[in-house]
């Protein structure tokens, strides 16, 4: 991966990993089959974490190498290649389940909760969703596979980062002002326009993500000039871990849920440094494996939580009666285990491949640029 590889932090790695696991199980308590003292339910803030991690991995890799609007354009079919072939994959899925409910229900006598293609499933809204326009306030709600919202925000957002990027090659004062006021602008847009506070999604979702983007991209510039000076160590880390944990867990539904990217930009800094133990503990084999399959995970486990962990938790309830304990314990670890299980084969079948048919149609936008614009690959 050339340049690409030497700013690949792996404790950052395990970091996307562990909070792609913690979302999932935040949406399986929000559906009430099992509970975690409640610090979840409300977990929104989390996916800001994805928001500064792209934003400051993306500005390392990429900001001093979109230097023309060829380069922008092979930068956005990459990151296009990156998100869009898992994504249009499991929204075939979604039609999978609805079409087999239809089956179901006309042929078996089966009475869904919702009848096919109805509720957050209408055929409608299936092509804003192919798209990625169902960020741009479509509908009334979140459709089709609702964590999904988040990567098209930030596919949009990566097009605004090369228009910032690449007029301002060889004025770093200018772009670092440029980031200072969108970032600025996308956090007051959330704080002033949106009914859902810091929980934007499909209405004020882009300028959340431009919020918590561009935070990442002001901290990678701090982070190429003075990384070295960030506090780093076990008890730095410890104390940036527990700090994040208990804003997750306190502030949603309170005004301090719009510090979110600041929070997450001294997690991220001091992660970064990778000197301590609990960043230590995130590289290792466990922690690295997560991180691979983050985006699969992310983008997966809507549809396990609506479609299969019913059947999960009918059948430990029937093998245990009476017995909530197990059912506490077995339902979420047969739900993780089973979307890490089918996340992998998702990473292998859908996500490499993709990746690799549009690395071919970048190389092709990239022709005539320079040499530091072609074959560039990150994670996040």
């Amino acid at each position: 991966m050339g340049r690409a590889s030497a700013v690949r932090l792996r404790a950052l790695d395990g970091l996307r990993g562990t909070c792609s696991v913690l979302i999932a199980l935040a949406h399986l308590e929000m559906t009430g089959y099992v509970g975690f003292g409640g610090w979840l339910t409300r977990g929104h803030v989390l996916v800001d974490v994805f928001f500064v991690l792209s934003g400051f991995v993306i500005a390392l890799v990429y900001a001093d190498r979109l230097g023309d609007a060829a380069g922008s354009a092979a930068f956005l079919v990459r990151r296009l290649g990156r998100v869009w072939p898992l994504h249009a994959a499991v929204l075939t899925l979604f039609v999978g389940a609805e079409l087999a409910k239809m089956v179901a229900a006309a042929g078996f006598g089966y009475v869904p909760h919702f009848a096919p293609f109805t509720g957050q499933r209408p055929l409608d809204t299936l092509l804003p969703n192919l798209l990625l326009i169902h960020v741009f306030d479509t509908e009334a709600d979140l459709t089709w596979n609702f964590p999904s919202w988040s990567m098209a925000a930030e596919f949009w957002v990566y097009g605004v980062f090369a228009a910032v990027v690449v007029p301002t090659v060889g004025r770093p004062r200018l772009r670092l002002v440029l980031a200072a006021l969108l970032c600025a602008a996308g956090g007051l847009t959330v704080a002033a326009l949106s009914p859902h506070r810091m929980d934007a999604t499909y209405d004020f979702g882009v300028p959340r993500c431009l919020y918590g983007f561009f935070a990442g991209m002001l901290l990678a510039a701090f982070w190429r000039a003075h990384g070295h000076r960030v506090p780093g160590g076990t008890v730095a880390e410890v104390a940036a871990l527990a700090i994040a944990a208990a804003f997750v867990a306190l502030s949603p539904g309170t005004a301090f849920e719009f510090a979110a990217p600041a929070v997450y930009v001294v997690l991220i800094a001091v992660l970064a440094r990778e000197a301590g133990l609990p960043s230590r503990l995130l590289r290792t084999a466990p922690f690295q494996t997560l991180g691979r399959l983050s985006y699969s995970i992310y983008l997966l486990h809507a549809l396990v939580v609506t479609s299969v962990v019913p059947r999960i938790a009918a059948a430990v309830i029937a093998l245990a009666p009476g017995r909530p304990a197990v059912a506490m314990v077995a339902i979420p670890v047969l739900y993780v285990a089973l979307v890490a299980l089918l996340a992998s084969a998702t990473r292998r079948f859908v996500e490499l491949p993709g990746r690799r048919l549009f690395e071919g149609l970048a190389a092709r936008a990239a022709r005539g640029t320079g040499p530091s614009t072609a074959g560039a690959a990150v994670e996040g």
